[in-house]
């Protein structure tokens, strides 16, 4: 391999991983919107619960978030982009280490 060709693989490398962590960062992010939106709805339906002042159930405040929080596939589905992107980051750095490349 020609000295051109090694440092246009080591920059590949370096852009490769760069997009995996922002990949990966995107994924978890998502996922703590997707906490967040899980968490009201489990506090709507406590205090709906609770309430004893409410004569019924008042499921005009169920919007699109909750129903997107409680679709379980969708959450099965995250997580399993969240575990390839990680192992994807995973795999990255080792080949990244294997060429001497060290990212602050």
């Amino acid at each position: 391999m020609t000295t051109n060709e090694k440092k246009l693989q080591k920059a590949q490398l370096i852009v490769d991983s760069q997009d995996a962590a922002e990949e990966l960062a995107h994924l978890r992010e998502r996922s703590f919107r997707k906490i967040q939106d899980i968490r009201e709805m489990v506090n709507w339906m406590e205090n709906q619960t609770t309430d004893e002042s409410s004569p019924f159930i008042e499921t005009a405040l169920i919007d699109a978030r909750f129903q997107s929080a409680s679709d379980f596939n969708a959450i099965l589905k995250l997580m399993g982009e969240i575990k390839k992107a990680r192992q994807d980051v995973w795999n990255l750095e080792l080949r990244r280490k294997a060429l001497g490349i060290i990212l602050s």
